[in-house]
């Protein structure tokens, strides 16, 4: 429970003083995870804000961006969300790659967040310095990459080893609008 008091001055310039209850909750649980990890915990993504010339997109379920070629576009804020887990919870970065309008990866703007250590709440912000400027893009793919402390992961789509030391928990595909 929060207490927000306002003050409002009317034009004779009196200031009757009142204050509202609002009721302050967090998710519960987070989104469903759209990928293959299996190790507990899962990482999802939970929002992604983008600034496009200077104008700020919030990307939701629908996943839309709204850019052209030749649009400086920076990744604002990555939001995570981690459901409750006891134990070791490893790393996690979230990866971005572009896709040009043939369906290929552009391998040369493939970047991500920094890694940091599995947070212990449900949502937290990842810092970015990702900066791009559009060309014959069709969408962005976005991961969670989770490096479970140990590895031991069944998932064949992250670094090979054996077994293998990372998986994806969630994906979402961007669709860049024109």
């Amino acid at each position: 429970m929060a207490l927000l008091t306002v003050i409002a001055y009317n034009k004779e310039g009196e200031s009757p003083q009142t204050s509202l209850v609002i009721n302050v909750s967090l998710p519960l649980s987070c989104p469903t995870a759209d990928a293959e990890g299996t190790v507990p915990p899962t990482v999802t993504i939970s929002s992604l804000i983008f600034v496009v010339n200077g104008v700020e997109q919030v990307v939701d379920d629908s996943g839309y961006l709204q850019a052209s070629s030749g649009d400086r576009v920076e990744v604002k804020e990555v939001t995570i969300c981690v459901d409750p887990f006891e134990g070791s919870r490893g790393r996690v970065y979230v990866e971005f790659t572009p896709v040009d309008t043939s369906g290929q990866v552009i391998t040369s703007e493939i970047t991500g967040t920094i890694g940091v250590a599995v947070p212990r709440g449900l949502t937290t912000t990842l810092e970015s310095d990702i900066l791009w400027t559009i060309g014959d893009w069709q969408q962005i793919s976005v991961a969670t990459v989770h490096y479970p402390a140990g590895g031991g992961t069944l998932n064949p789509n992250c670094e090979r080893e054996d077994p293998y030391i990372c998986e994806v928990d969630d994906r979402m595909i961007v669709a860049i609008l024109r």
